[in-house]
């Protein structure tokens, strides 16, 4: 199982607990929002000092921000003011078949390279904030991007499917999980009809309100992991009360023993 920290770069306090889980080997990869006007200098240069522990990989932020690709090159992507949009209009676009996958291409491809620049090699992974890059038109233009690179460079792309009988069997929100499923289902077909790697086995999702319940969630999720390639997705922080509950879950759990570690390898080591 991977452990995959999401939203670095979003909060200053978030980026503080990913690294401290990272430096104490709690978890085996960090999804980058490259994107965030906090993914600066500082927060770049911290993540750096346990970049050798973790896998590093790009968390696309395609919603609420400003786009790293010029405005007018994306009409269908951005609101009228060059933003990108929020997320339930950006639902409704890829739905109704108003998205280009060529315009989130290049979005991609932007933020794809300010990554490389700021930690001087490209990413091991690609998600999203949200599971955005799994909607109609933006998992397309994603999947373009990524097999333009070359076969031996591509990164891993997350899908979240989680299937009826797991959902069921885990019973940790079970209907949230069936509905972000919807589109990971159909991503992971995607993917695994083009050829790039993705992961077999996705948890991590349930009712932030219920967050004192995490402790509960964690092993649930955690003992249901279909296999060695699955991912659980974490959101450690220090201030909301919900990301303090899977940082202080994550800080006391155990961590694997030398050589057990698990990351995102390159393609053609087919790790995953």
């Amino acid at each position: 199982m991977i452990v995959c920290a999401d939203d670095y770069g979003l909060a200053p306090d978030i980026d503080e607990a990913i690294v401290d889980l990272a430096s104490r080997q709690q978890i085996d990869a960090v999804s980058v929002i490259v994107a965030s006007p906090w993914c600066n200098g500082t927060a770049v240069e911290a993540l750096k000092t346990v970049a050798d522990r973790v896998s590093l990989g790009l968390h696309l932020l395609l919603i609420d921000g400003i786009p790293l690709a010029p405005a007018d090159e994306l009409a269908t992507l951005v609101t009228a003011t060059g933003f990108l949009p929020h997320f339930a209009r950006l639902l409704r676009r890829a739905a109704c078949g108003r998205l280009k996958a060529a315009e989130v291409q290049k979005e991609v491809a932007a933020q794809h390279a300010a990554f490389v620049r700021l930690f001087g090699m490209p990413p091991r992974f690609i998600d999203s904030h949200l599971h955005t890059h799994q909607f109609p038109a933006v998992a397309e233009g994603l999947a373009a991007f990524v097999l333009g690179l070359d076969a031996a460079r591509r990164p891993h792309v997350r899908n979240t499917h989680v299937p009826l009988a797991k959902a069921i069997r885990q019973g940790v929100s079970v209907w949230k999980n069936l509905g972000i499923s919807l589109y990971g289902r159909r991503n992971r077909r995607l993917l695994e009809r083009l050829g790039i790697p993705t992961n077999t086995g996705f948890g991590g999702i349930y009712d932030y309100r219920q967050y004192t319940r995490y402790p509960d969630y964690h092993q649930r999720m955690t003992a249901h992991m279909e296999s060695p390639s699955g991912i659980l997705m974490v959101h450690p922080g220090l201030k909301e009360p919900w990301r303090r509950s899977e940082y202080d879950v994550l800080r006391k759990t155990a961590a694997p023993a030398a050589g057990q570690r698990r990351g995102f390898a390159p393609a053609e080591q087919k790790a995953l």
